[in-house]
C-alpha cells in the first residue's frame, strides 16, 4: 500500500516525549517515542556529583594555598622579627661601641691634658728641650683621629637605623601583596648609586690635590736647580781663595829664627795642606750629590724657603790684591791660623740638600704607589657597582656585590672619609 507523502505536520505543542504526525483523513500513522525523563534525571544527577567533587577538591586545594600562604606569612615574619632583633642588638651594640670609644676618648683627653700640664711645668723648669707646640699638634691629631672614629661609628648607626626602617617598610609592604625582596633591592640600587656619586666625587678632590702636589713638587724641582747654581758657584768662589791663600803662602820669604822652629812650620803647613785635600775631596762630593737632584721625580711638598741668589749676596767679596800684598807682607801664625778655621758651611747646606732630594725621592715613589692603588680600587669599585646595579642581577649576587665593595672600600681605607 502506497503511503501519500504530502501533507506531513510536526505537532511541536505536544510535550517532549510525544511525537507525532498527521496523514490524509483516511489513514492515521502515530509513533510515541519512550519516556526520559529517568535518564535526564540520573544523568543530571551524576552530573551534579562530579561537579560536587570536584568543588571539594577545588576546595582542598585552596585549603592547602592557604595554608601554605600561611605558613610562609608566619615565616616570614619570624624571619623579619629575627632580623629587626638582630639589628636592634647591632644598635644597641654599636651605641655601647659608641660609649666605649668616646670614654675612653674623654680619658684619653683628660691623661693628654695632664701629660700637656706636666709638660708645661717641665717647660717653665727647662726651656728648650721641649716644644709646647709640637705636643699640641700630637695631641691635636690623636683628638682628630678620635673624632674621625666618633664619626665612622655614627655613619655606622645611621646605616643601621636606616636598614631598620627599610625592613620595617618590607614588612609593611609585604602584607599588602607587594614582594618585600624587589622593594629591598631597588632600595639597595639607590644607596648604591649614592654611594658610588660620592665615593667619585672623592677620588676627584683627590685626584685634585694630587695634581696640586705634583705642581708644588715641580716648583720645589725648579728651586733645587737654582739652588744646586748657587752652590756650585759658592764652591768655586771657596776653592779660588783657598788657592789665593795657597800661592800666598808659597811666596812667603819670612826668614825663621831656628832651625826647630822652621820644622814646626813645614810641619803644620803640611798639615794644612793635607786638610786642604781633604776638604776639596768633600766638596767634590757635595758637587756629585747636588748633580743627582736633577733626576727628581715629581713629588708633592713644601717650597724651599730660602732662595739661592740671596744666600749668594750675603757671601763675602774675594781678597783684593792689597790684602794678599799684607798677608805676604805679615806671616803671623796667628793669622794664618784664623784663615784656615774659617772653613765654609757648604758640607751642612749639601747634607741637609742631600737628605731633602733622598726625602722627596722616597715620598714621591710612596704617592705614585698610592696613585696606582687609587686607580685600580675604583676601577674595582666601579665594576663591582655595575654588576649590582643590573636588572637581572640576583639576590645573592647582590649580597656579595655588596660584600665585594665593602672589602674594597676597607682596603682603600675609605671607611674613615
Amino acid at each position: 500500500m502506497r503511503v501519500p507523502t504530502q501533507n506531513y505536520e510536526l505537532e511541536n505543542e505536544q510535550p517532549a516525549d510525544h511525537l507525532s504526525w498527521t496523514v490524509p483523513s483516511w489513514t492515521t500513522l502515530s509513533w510515541t517515542a519512550p519516556s526520559t525523563a529517568s535518564i535526564s534525571f540520573r544523568q543530571s544527577q551524576e552530573e551534579g556529583l562530579r561537579l560536587f567533587e570536584a568543588a571539594e577538591a577545588k576546595a582542598k586545594d585552596l585549603g592547602q594555598c592557604v595554608e601554605v600562604l600561611q605558613e610562609e606569612k608566619s615565616r616570614i615574619s619570624e624571619d623579619l622579627t629575627a632580623k629587626i632583633e638582630g639589628l636592634q642588638a647591632q644598635v644597641g651594640r654599636l651605641s655601647e661601641e659608641l660609649e666605649e670609644e668616646r670614654r675612653k676618648a674623654n680619658e684619653e683627653s683628660c691623661l693628654q691634658m695632664e701629660h700637656i700640664a706636666a709638660l708645661e711645668i717641665d717647660l717653665e723648669s727647662s726651656r728648650g728641650r721641649l716644644s709646647l707646640s709640637t705636643t699640641y699638634e700630637v695631641l691635636q691629631e690623636q683628638n682628630d683621629k678620635f673624632q674621625d672614629r666618633i664619626e665612622v661609628l655614627q655613619k655606622q648607626l645611621e646605616v643601621v637605623e636606616r636598614e631598620k626602617k627599610r625592613l620595617s617598610r618590607a614588612v609593611g609592604t609585604s602584607s599588602k601583596g607587594v614582594p618585600a625582596s624587589s622593594i629591598l633591592h631597588k632600595e639597595y640600587v639607590e644607596d648604591l648609586k649614592k654611594d658610588r656619586l660620592e665615593l667619585v666625587k672623592k677620588l676627584e678632590e683627590r685626584e685634585g690635590l694630587h695634581q696640586t702636589q705634583v705642581a708644588q713638587l715641580q716648583q720645589v724641582i725648579d728651586d733645587l736647580e737654582k739652588n744646586k747654581t748657587g752652590l756650585q758657584w759658592q764652591l768655586e768662589y771657596y776653592r779660588k781663595q783657598q788657592r789665593l791663600i795657597q800661592e800666598a803662602r808659597e811666596f812667603d820669604t819670612a826668614p825663621a829664627q831656628d832651625l826647630s822652629d822652621a820644622r814646626a812650620e813645614i810641619e803644620r803647613l803640611q798639615k794644612m795642606i793635607e786638610e786642604q785635600q781633604a776638604t776639596t775631596e768633600q766638596n767634590e762630593r757635595i758637587e756629585g750629590y747636588t748633580q743627582d737632584c736633577s733626576d727628581l721625580p715629581d713629588s708633592p711638598f713644601p717650597e724651599n724657603s730660602a732662595h739661592p741668589q740671596e744666600e749668594l749676596d750675603d757671601l763675602a767679596p774675594p781678597p783684593s790684591a792689597d790684602e794678599l800684598e799684607g798677608t805676604v807682607a805679615e806671616p803671623a801664625a796667628s793669622d794664618l791660623d784664623e784663615s784656615e778655621l774659617e772653613q765654609p758651611k757648604t758640607e751642612v747646606e749639601a747634607e741637609v740638600l742631600r737628605l731633602q732630594c733622598q726625602e722627596l725621592k722616597d715620598r714621591n715613589q710612596g704617592l705614585q704607589e698610592q696613585d696606582i692603588k687609587w686607580r685600580k680600587l675604583f676601577r674595582k669599585f666601579m665594576h663591582r657597582a655595575g654588576d649590582v646595579q643590573r636588572k637581572d642581577a640576583s639576590k645573592h649576587q647582590i649580597k656579595k656585590g655588596f660584600k665585594d665593595l665593602q672589602k674594597i672600600v676597607k682596603e682603600g681605607g675609605l671607611q674613615d672619609l
